[in-house]
């Protein structure tokens, strides 16, 4: 298999561990339930693979990965498990890329980070403009090398942060070894510095396009019940489905009983269930695939949930209605949404 998780590794949040009396709080918590959806190009299509912390505990965090990448030991899907250290998550200078494809315990790679950079890497790259890292390529193994500050200053990294489109921090850096060169964006939070981009050669190998995690002031059900009051209108981010399928991914449970909870606390409330897709494919199956979406989004409300279907109309527009370009990996995956109109 090509590993997860090269996919789900290269892409995911760096995870550091909390940091007591930092100068500001996390912009993106490293908390339980912290998701980061990253987007890969195929011929046949985008597809998403998700990142999840699972457990912070006394010995580390847990990181549970998952994507539509073809493998013959996950039953038709990727994914994987992996135990960081607390102490690694703190001062680690490797970067493991890589996931054991369905380990029935999670992996340890003492040393080294899952996803990203340490909290000293980060440190240091910010005081000095320069720090060692070693990390793992698919030609070498892991090897050596230095990272750079490419900007003096943070540059603004557009990403969809629970289900608002928000401009993170950004350092920009560059990975040198003997295998070539790499450049890096990586969330400036001493407290999670997440890589968020990575490319070879000037061509993204990683994109993270959505961040979601818990929170307890403003839920996403409360922003979707505020706008269809206020608006009658709202966009949901938090909906994946399979590449080129209606089939909804495990993943998407929160949003969709969101959904329904605020369907359950406003009984006199009807929806419209639209979906929206890239340019991937071309009109008429985009147009298809966009219909089938909202309808499979439609019966799980009805199944699942027990909302009176009555309640529940569907329509697709396939990718005539884009909100941001589909040139790029992160433009397309803002594409693909599901969204809700109140019709009463």
């Amino acid at each position: 298999m090509k590993n997860v998780l090269l996919a789900a590794a290269m892409l995911g949040t760096a995870l550091v561990a909390q940091v007591p009396q930092t100068s500001s709080p996390p912009r993106v918590p490293l908390r339980e339930g912290l998701s980061i959806v990253r987007a890969y190009r195929t011929a046949s299509g985008d597809y998403e693979a998700i990142a999840t912390v699972t457990r912070i505990d006394a010995t580390g965090v847990t990181i549970a990965a998952s994507s539509d990448e073809s493998t013959d030991t996950c039953r038709g899907r990727s994914a994987g498990l992996r135990l960081v250290m607390r102490a690694d998550l703190e001062n680690a200078r490797a970067f493991w890329q890589e996931f054991a494809a369905c380990p029935s315990e999670p992996e340890r790679h003492p040393g080294s980070t899952a996803v990203g950079v340490s909290t000293a890497v980060l440190r240091e790259l910010n005081a000095k403009g320069a720090t060692a890292l070693s990390a793992t390529t698919t030609v070498a193994g892991l090897v050596q090398g230095s990272l750079t500050r490419i900007e003096r200053s943070t540059i603004p990294f557009g990403v969809v942060v629970n289900d608002e489109p928000t401009n993170l921090p950004a350092v920009h850096a560059r990975w040198q070894s003997s295998v070539g060169a790499r450049e890096y964006w990586i969330l400036d939070d001493d407290a999670n510095p997440i890589v968020l981009r990575g490319t070879y050669n000037g061509n993204p190998f990683l994109e993270v396009v959505k961040l979601s995690y818990p929170v307890d002031q403003v839920t996403t059900g409360a922003r979707i019940e505020r706008d269809l009051a206020k608006d009658k209108h709202t966009i949901v981010y938090g909906i994946y489905f399979d590449v080129g399928s209606d089939r909804i991914k495990d993943a998407s449970e929160s949003a969709l009983a969101d959904i329904a909870k605020v369907l359950q606390q406003n009984p006199t409330w009807s929806l419209a269930v639209e979906g929206h897709t890239d340019n991937i494919g071309g009109d008429a199956y985009n147009l298809d695939l966009s219909k089938r979406r909202a309808a499979a989004v439609r019966q799980v409300l009805i199944g699942r949930y027990k909302i009176d279907g009555k309640r529940l109309q569907t329509n697709g527009w396939g990718a005539s209605r884009p909100k941001d370009t589909n040139a790029t990996l992160e433009g397309r995956a803002r594409n693909r949404r599901v969204e809700l109109l109140r019709t009463s």
